[in-house]
């Protein structure tokens, strides 16, 4: 083992620890021999220290896989994580090595051997649940690095952590961008046919000027076989910053999004990222107040109902509530309707009582009568005294709110819930969660599992069941629920949802509530996906799907390589059991990483984020933009 020579008196007190483990490395030495494989180890690790040494951190100790690494700022760590696994992910030929990461935040102590506390151990732990890949950060992390709308966190629940005495909640960093290259570059305006039967549109591609409220005209014409970047030469530039987030309203005639650009409208001036809609000619900002002022802190994950009247989304901003002052400090779920200009706080307690947590990841009804969301706040509802995380329903009219993720009666809710998605009447919420006291199904597994609460009889009900009954042996995550409740499609690791899932790999799993069958989606005619699948979203009648996968063997001629540049978007239909590659270029694939889909309630149109610069051409810009297809008859 490798140590520093002396601590750094730098690393002590509050730091960030980052750890990193090399994946198979063991099996690499095995097959290269001695001589190479320490060869492509060292070089391995060399790429990790060079960006530590980068971004200001100080290598602690090498672990003979990896190396564990102290960071004054967490921004630069997490920059820093992400810097690796993109350089692994690029580098050359076979003996490149995957790399999984974890990080958190605290105060630490040092002597000249080492640095010691729980952050360390934290950390560390984390590192051992994440797949390769895969970067987790603790909730603390998340907070600390805040919503500079860089990197996208996905909830992964909380988890029992050895030698920690509170379950922590923990997040993925799914979006993360390369943040060495924000770059420019000049606009075109293209049209090209492909095969297919998809369009596609680079949303992202122009600066459009618009007023806070747009209803007019709204639709986004594309014939089915046209591959169109939307740009309009008036403004002369492009966006100057990331675009991401992406969600379809019904018929693709609008998308919502989140965007850190500063010159999508005039008089941009906050500095923070914000939500934005686009309907086929303009873009208008909605993370706005009643009155056109624009937040003072960050928004993002939008949702939108149906026909794209209403957009609710998260924000941190203190001056959007006009009704009831917002003195709370934390995050907000707040419902824009476009029509009126008005926004609204639909987060709040009884008698407008202000949360006294953070509130986030809402989803909107089709028809836009009611909104789920997660919040850490205890006083949303009486008796909530649990203190984690819980899902909550609230129907907008009223702002009246119940709690989704209640236990059954006398029982005690042990775990936190999280990513809840809505049915088009309000009517059912699913979402994951660890508690075990939600159903009288057996819940051992000490993981996160699928539910679907029913309004109507305030019941909750198991969907990731093993084939034999009970919880299914593997974390589950990832919901997204049909209009009328009946299917539900989610991500699990485990491998006895069905039989015969022998990948060992995370895939994505469809349930049939009205049947009680389940089917897996992401698997090939060669047997399951040889790498993960995540982030599936279902159309509204259970008929078609979209998910991202890692997996090179789901389509024929997919030559990418593993690891984050390699996630693509795929197409499923449900009926033919076909699987379409939606994330390419007219000669081939994206040769960047693409995610974070959408399917409109229709079916019609997928969205989704990539940081591929040729899926259309001329796309020079090397930053996050959202892509939309429409699909055809012949997909």
């Amino acid at each position: 083992m490798r140590l520093m020579t002396a601590a750094s008196p730098r690393l002590q007190g509050t730091v960030t620890i980052l750890v990193t483990d090399l994946v198979a490395s063991t099996q690499l030495l095995s097959s290269l021999g001695d001589d190479r494989g320490e060869a492509v180890l060292r070089d391995n690790l060399r790429l990790m220290r060079t960006a530590v040494k980068e971004h200001g951190g100080h290598e602690v100790k090498s672990l003979g896989d990896g190396i564990m690494a102290a960071f004054s700022s967490a921004r630069e760590a997490v920059d820093c994580a992400v810097a690796i696994r993109r350089r692994a992910a690029d580098a050359e030929g076979s003996e490149r090595l995957e790399v999984k990461m974890a990080l958190h935040a605290g105060e630490t102590t040092a002597d000249e051997f080492d640095v010691y506390g729980t952050p360390v151990v934290i950390a560390a732990r984390l590192c051992a649940r994440a797949q390769p890949g895969e970067i987790l950060v603790s909730d603390l992390l998340r907070h600390l690095v805040g919503s500079r709308g860089e990197y996208g966190f996905v909830s992964m629940g909380r988890a029992d952590l050895k030698g920690i005495d509170d379950p922590i909640l923990v997040w993925r960093i799914e979006d993360a961008i390369d943040p060495e290259s924000h770059r420019g570059s000049r606009m075109m305006r293209l049209g090209v046919a492909i095969p297919g039967g998809f369009a596609l549109i680079l949303l992202m591609g122009a600066v459009l000027a618009l007023a806070t409220t747009d209803t007019a005209s709204d639709g986004i014409g594309v014939s089915v076989g046209e591959l169109v970047r939307v740009v309009d030469q008036r403004f002369g530039e492009e966006p100057n910053s990331h675009s991401y987030e992406p969600i379809i309203s019904d018929g693709g005639n609008i998308v919502a999004f989140t965007s850190k650009a500063s010159n999508l409208i005039s008089a941009d001036d906050n500095g923070v990222a914000d939500v934005f809609v686009y309907n086929g000619s303009r873009i208008a900002r909605v993370s706005v107040s009643s009155s056109g002022e624009e937040a003072d802190r960050a928004s993002s994950e939008p949702s939108i109902s149906n026909g794209g009247d209403l957009v609710a989304f998260t924000s941190e901003a203190s001056n959007l509530a006009v009704v009831f002052t917002d003195t709370n400090h934390v995050s907000d779920i707040y419902v824009h309707e476009r029509p009126t200009g008005t926004t609204r706080r639909v987060s709040l307690g009884p008698a407008s009582l202000e949360p006294n947590g953070d509130s986030f990841e809402p989803a909107l009804s089709g028809d836009g009568t009611y909104i789920a969301y997660t919040s850490r706040a205890s006083n949303l509802v009486g008796d909530d005294t649990n203190h984690n995380a819980d899902v909550f329903l609230t129907e907008i009219a009223t702002l009246s709110t119940i709690r989704v993720s209640h236990p059954l009666a006398g029982g005690v809710n042990d775990g936190g819930s999280a990513q809840p998605s809505i049915s088009g009447d309000g009517r059912y919420v699913a979402f994951s969660s660890q508690a075990t006291g939600l159903t009288t199904d057996i819940d051992e597994n000490g993981q996160d599992d699928i539910f679907v609460f029913d309004r109507t009889t305030s019941s909750v009900e198991l969907i990731s069941t093993a084939v034999g009954g009970g919880a299914a042996h593997g974390r589950s995550s990832d919901p997204d629920i049909s209009a009328d409740g009946r299917y539900v499609v989610f991500v699990s690791e485990a491998t006895d949802i069905v039989g015969g899932d022998d990948n060992d790999n995370t895939d994505v799993f469809l349930h049939d509530r009205t049947t009680g069958e389940t089917i897996l989606v992401s698997t090939a005619a060669t047997g399951g996906g040889d790498h993960g699948s995540h982030a599936p979203d279902i159309s509204a009648d259970g008929s078609t799907l979209v998910f991202v996968s890692e997996a090179s063997n789901l389509v024929a001629g997919d030559t990418k390589r593993s690891g984050f540049s390699a996630k693509d978007v795929f197409w499923f239909d449900v009926a033919t059991t076909e699987t379409t590659l939606v994330s390419r270029s007219r000669l081939g694939g994206a040769n960047d990483a693409s995610f974070e889909a959408a399917i409109s309630p229709d079916g019609s149109f997928v969205a989704f984020t990539s940081k591929a610069r040729n899926l259309v051409s001329d796309d020079t810009n090397r930053a996050l933009d959202v892509f939309l297809f429409r699909i055809g008859a012949t997909s």
